[in-house]
């Protein structure tokens, strides 16, 4: 089925004789900038995580802790928030059916949102690598490649789509796609 017995190269452009150039490394300068823009994205994608978890999901939790939904109070006079009244106020009633599920319940709605917090991170990702994606494909030129109505012409060195591939991913591009 496939024929192809070198390597393909995801780095650098190998020439005629399968090996790669000396040059094909980056220069220290193009790495740098590269791992800039990458420290960038992830810090946009976590600013933006950090954004919607304190926008949407911890004023949904506003209230609901042990001290105020169960009257019960872990910390004392340390933390100088009043003491309340709850299920759990009065030590005879500290381990009864209705304090423990109410604190099972304090504690289950926290853990969602502990999980939420972490789900929003592939989310925002995902939609991120899916935008970034669009705009590269788009600046490329390389829109319109799937569609079956359109003529492809890979005529090496004359047909636009085959210009579109060797600058998009060098010239040794028909190793790859043939």
């Amino acid at each position: 089925l496939n024929t192809k017995s070198d390597t393909m190269f995801l780095s650098g452009t190998p020439d005629i004789s399968g090996k790669p150039k000396r040059s094909s490394g980056r220069h220290w300068t193009t790495r740098a900038a590269l791992t800039m823009r990458v420290a960038l994205a992830w810090s946009a994608m976590l600013g933006t995580c950090i954004l919607v978890e304190v926008v949407l999901l911890l004023p949904t939790m506003k209230g609901l802790d042990w001290s105020t939904t169960c009257g019960l109070d872990l910390l004392g006079d340390v933390s100088g928030i009043p003491e309340t009244q709850g299920i759990c106020s009065e030590s005879s009633r500290a381990l009864s059916f209705g304090c423990l599920s109410c604190i099972a319940g304090v504690l289950g709605g926290w853990t969602l949102v502990v999980l939420g917090s972490l789900c929003d991170v592939y989310f925002v990702f995902y939609l991120a690598s899916a935008v970034a994606g669009g705009i590269m494909g788009h600046f490329r030129e390389l829109n319109d490649l799937k569609n079956t109505s359109l003529p492809i012409d890979l005529r090496d060195r004359h047909g636009r789509e085959a210009q579109l591939f060797e600058r998009t991913f060098g010239p040794g591009w028909q190793q790859i796609w043939r």
